[in-house]
Parts: C-alpha cells; sequence; structure tokens
C-alpha cells in the first residue's frame, strides 16, 4: 500500500480496541453501535464500519500452520499476510518443470483462493501490525492483525458515488493502532512510539488477475 500522510485536521477517534483517524465529517457525525458491536461512521455517502477485534492467536490457527509447512521457504503468516501471498501467487503458473514444493503450495492457493471479485489488493506490513485491504470501485474491506495484541478485525469502507476515495481509505488504514492494557505485548517493544503522521511502512500492491 502506498504510503500515505494522514491529513492534521482529521480526528483520532475509538472504536473497541482500536484508533483511527478520520476526515472530521465522519468523525463527528456520531456512531452507532448495533448488539453485534459493530460502530458505524456515516457522513453524506460515505460510510466506514468498524468490526469489533475478536482473540486470534496466528501461531496455533490450523490454516497458518498448514500454509506455513507448505509454503516453499522459510516464512510466518498471519491471516492478513496469508490472504496476500496467496493472492500474489499466481495460480496457473504450473508447468511441467514446477518442482514438487510449488505444485504443493499452488494446489494450497488453488483451494483457498479468495475470489470475491475484488479489483486490487494492497497490503501493510509494519512492526505492530499487518493488514490487507482488498478494493472495488465502490468499497473496500481491510483486514488486519495485531502483532503486539492477540487481536484481529476488519474495517469496511462504502461510498454510494461512483468511485471510492481510496486516499481516505488508505490513510485511514494507516493511521490504526491497537492498544489494550489489558494485555501484555507478544513481545518485548522497544520501538519508539510512531508520531509522524507519514507512514514508514513496508507496503506492496498487486491488481487482481
Amino acid at each position: 500500500m502506498p504510503n500515505t500522510t494522514i491529513p492534521a485536521d482529521w480526528i483520532s477517534v475509538e472504536a473497541s480496541v482500536l484508533s483511527i483517524h478520520l476526515p472530521q465529517g465522519l468523525a463527528k457525525s456520531g456512531l452507532l453501535s448495533d448488539s453485534s458491536g459493530i460502530v458505524l461512521f456515516a457522513h453524506q455517502s460515505d460510510r466506514v464500519a468498524v468490526f469489533p477485534a475478536s482473540e486470534s492467536h496466528p501461531e496455533t490457527d490450523p490454516l497458518l500452520i498448514e500454509a506455513e509447512s507448505i509454503y516453499p521457504g522459510d516464512i510466518q503468516f498471519t491471516s492478513p499476510s496469508l490472504v496476500y501471498k496467496v493472492y500474489e501467487t499466481d495460480p496457473l503458473a504450473f508447468s511441467v518443470s514446477t518442482d514438487a514444493d510449488d505444485v504443493r503450495w499452488l494446489s494450497f492457493c488453488l483451494k483457498h483462493y479468495p475470489d470475491l471479485g475484488w479489483q486490487t489488493i494492497e497490503s501493510i506490513n509494519r512492526p505492530d501490525l499487518d493488514g490487507t485491504l482488498r478494493i472495488k470501485q465502490n468499497a473496500a474491506v481491510f483486514g488486519w492483525q495485531s502483532k503486539d495484541y492477540p487481536y484481529s478485525g476488519k474495517i469496511t469502507f462504502e461510498t454510494k458515488e461512483n468511485q471510492l476515495d481510496i486516499e481516505s481509505v488508505r490513510a485511514i488504514c494507516h493511521s490504526l493502532r491497537v492498544e489494550n492494557p489489558s494485555f501484555q505485548k507478544n513481545s518485548d517493544d522497544s520501538r519508539s512510539p510512531m508520531t509522524d503522521d507519514t507512514t514508514s511502512d513496508t507496503n506492496t500492491e498487486i491488481t487482481n488477475r
């Protein structure tokens, strides 16, 4: 995902264990929470829905463990990074010269390829967070996994206009932080707080084939 500057006039809001920055219109629109725990921000034609975080332990997830055992290389997956890796892999790359390990991985990708009609897939890989943004013309879904706390979740974006404001969507995704003092972080965190609005993530993007 391209680096994005969070506008200075955006407002920080909290939802569940998350904090995100939103444009003033969305942030001040009030938030609606139904019995499912979804927090909705709505302003004019735009809607942002923050789904409640769920407890998540990538190190014991059977699908991630299977993927790590099959992938032809040393890797540790989270759910977002696995989704991106599956999309990144060309399922039609099989040929008579493909070795056995690559065949197993291609077979895994074909089995789990999330063919949802998304036009573009982008990813965030930060020291504290993995995320995958799936984009189509007027909607997007950002799935995230914290690396500091045992939480994962998603944020959805919709607009009634013909085209989603993708730069704003990216800025909201980049602004996401996960905090919960009741949980001890997964590892000693000696990193300096991220205070610069311009992100310094490792970001990648592919277009759906």
